[in-house]
């Protein structure tokens, strides 16, 4: 099951989404129990190429993690993303 609708709380401070794939009246919101307003679902995170890291990114990629997990943080997209431009610069 794919989902093909994504619904969006009316509610102004909520705006849970939650996604399904048939459009169905009547379903409140799970978090704050508002209505939902369906919209067409849009995948946001597309892969652009099922490659394989290569050894370079997965040594960065650990010392990344060795190092946000010593000091007790969360590993940030951004660094994720200039792992992935590495592979670009060669």
């Amino acid at each position: 099951m794919k989902p093909t609708i994504q619904m969006e709380c009316y509610n102004e401070y909520c705006k849970s989404i939650v996604l399904t794939d048939k459009h169905k009246d009547g379903i409140s919101c799970p978090r704050c129990r508002g209505p939902l307003m369906a919209q067409p679902f849009i995948e946001k995170h597309k892969p652009k190429d099922h490659e394989a890291l290569s050894a370079k990114q997965v040594e960065m990629l650990s010392r990344f993690i060795d190092n946000y997990h010593k000091y007790g943080m969360q590993i940030c997209s951004c660094d994720i993303e200039r792992l992935f431009e590495m592979k670009n610069d060669k």
